[in-house]
């Protein structure tokens, strides 16, 4: 499996990265939520741009973007989640491809997150304008209704790696044990033939173990909160970074 190195952070070696989502409303939030993780034991601090009430206001987003990564001094992931996959963005898909077009033109981050079931067209050109600046991709699918087979799972693992992701990323909802095993078992496998670093993840209380299991079963980085979280299951940066030290398998 490929490393993928942002700003120094090696994703795909060693224990799971951990990364830390924004998700204050406006500017000043922001700025002290960030302010925190300065200082913080995470890796990545992921902005989830859809909760900013000024996103559609280019000056603002700009002004907030360049203000983050003065503050955090660590790899800065942006994520628009759409209200298709769990988030708050409500716009539409030429929305979506301009703010994001903004933020790599003026590389305003180190990593993007784009959602694998965009539309093909604006995906592609997204990848294209982010390479071109070194700015790494996410590509994404999050299912918060059920667990796909494992077949499904490590399908939609290979075609974003097709698709051009730096990085896949895959968040179920589980009903079940069993589909928490789904996914670990469909990450372990896949691990045995991942090209690219990946990210796994079962959502919600059953599914906690999941967000620390992954240098077992190969998943590159886990989320954790630092107050207000952004996914049902998600742990607090502390208990995270202290368990993934326990589990470690490194010598």
């Amino acid at each position: 499996m490929k490393i993928v190195e942002v700003a120094g952070v090696k994703i795909g070696s060693g224990i799971p990265k951990v990364i830390v989502p924004l998700v204050e409303k406006d500017c000043e939030g922001l700025l002290g939520q960030a302010e925190k993780l300065a200082t913080a034991p995470c890796q990545i601090v992921e902005w989830r741009l859809d909760y900013f009430d000024k996103i559609n206001d280019s000056s603002r987003l700009i002004r907030t973007a360049e203000l983050l990564k003065q503050k955090i001094k660590k790899p800065l992931l942006i994520t628009l989640r759409t209200k298709k996959e769990n988030g708050y963005f409500e716009g539409t898909i030429e929305e979506y491809y301009r703010i994001y077009q903004i933020l790599i033109s003026h590389k305003l981050c180190d990593l993007i997150d784009l959602e694998f079931f965009i539309d093909e067209d604006y995906q592609q050109l997204l990848i294209k304008a982010a390479k071109e600046v070194n700015i790494k991709v996410i590509l994404s699918n999050h299912d918060f209704e059920k667990t796909p087979a494992k077949t499904e799972i490590m399908h939609r693992l290979r075609m974003m790696e097709k698709g051009g992701a730096d990085i896949c990323k895959i968040a179920v909802m589980p009903q079940n044990k069993g589909d928490v095993l789904t996914l670990l078992n469909a990450s372990y496998s896949h691990s045995l033939v991942a090209r690219q670093p990946f990210i796994t993840m079962a959502m919600g209380q059953i599914g906690k173990i999941t967000r620390l299991s992954g240098q077992l079963v190969g998943s590159a980085a886990t989320f954790a909160s630092l107050g207000r979280g952004s996914a049902p299951g998600q742990l607090d940066l502390n208990t995270v970074v202290a368990s993934l030290k326990i589990l470690t398998m490194e010598n």
